[in-house]
């Protein structure tokens, strides 16, 4: 139930605006997704010197949860629920269009792909983004319906829960999985040991690059990612597009990266000198 065909627009004191009410519902959601999702990695795979990227965080922090603010205020912007959901729906998914457009254009230049892609592709989407928009406009449509009835505060505390546990769960699904937190440590292990011991106790995959993890000042940050396309060299042939390899990057703080390829349970299996 959205809770939006016998509601007034302008219901109660407390909450002047419905379409207020759902921008500010949906900017706390938006912001407690995007910040749980671009740190999580960070805060539980501490042991490991993850690679960050400051503007890169603030910048997905400060896009998604404007972008959920304006869902929040469409989908609750006439008393039919239907339309705005349908345009809030819409939205969402070209948001996700354009970053993965940029993304792509920043990391391939496949602009084609990704333009051809998105016409198959942005109703289904939309139809993921349809039961995010609808707990918008029923969130708002409950705060309304009780804001006047005694002990509003508690009413309101279970599903003000409800919503930050939605945000928490959806924006821990970015955590690594076990095998790629395998692939981070093995890959730290290896160059703390060379940095320790030499270059002789080095894995044979790792013979590449040990001399520049040997020359290699200051502190390093790793970053983890199972898109091969990634690789620095065109060593990985049109079959193993969907195998289980991964990448592990390693940046020094000099400006020396290396990129490490594993293969199935954590196997490492090549290195190559990236810069």
């Amino acid at each position: 139930m959205l809770y939006s065909a016998n509601i007034p627009m302008n219901i109660s004191y407390k909450f002047p605006s419905r379409r207020i009410l759902g921008f500010k519902i949906g900017l706390g959601l938006g912001f407690l997704y995007s910040l749980i999702s671009a740190t999580i990695n960070l805060l539980l795979i501490h042991d490991v010197p993850l690679y960050s990227n400051s503007a890169h965080i603030l910048n997905q922090v400060f896009w998604a949860t404007l972008v959920a603010g304006i869902m929040g205020l469409i989908v609750n912007w006439s008393e039919t629920g239907f339309p705005g959901l349908l345009v809030a729906s819409l939205l969402g998914a070209i948001t996700i269009f354009i970053e993965t457009l940029l993304r792509a254009a920043h990391d391939f230049g496949a602009f084609g792909l990704v333009l051809v892609s998105f016409a198959y592709m942005i109703l289904p989407m939309a139809v993921l983004f349809i039961p995010l928009n609808a707990l918008l406009r029923w969130a708002a449509g409950y705060f309304l319906q009780i804001a006047n009835q005694p002990w509003w505060s508690w009413r309101s505390l279970r599903v003000r829960m409800i919503l930050i546990i939605i945000a928490v769960v959806v924006g821990s699904m970015p955590l690594y999985s076990s095998e790629a937190r395998d692939s981070l440590h093995k890959m730290d292990e290896i160059i703390r040991l060379v940095r320790v011991s030499g270059p002789e106790e080095s894995p044979w995959a790792f013979k590449p690059v040990v001399e520049i993890v040997g020359q290699a000042e200051g502190n390093y940050s790793l970053e983890w990612t199972d898109d091969i396309r990634r690789f620095p060299f065109s060593l990985i042939g049109e079959e193993n597009r969907g195998s289980t390899q991964q990448i592990v990057f390693a940046y020094f703080d000099s400006g020396k990266q290396i990129a490490c390829l594993f293969g199935r349970e954590v196997t490492l299996t090549l290195c190559v000198q990236v810069k």
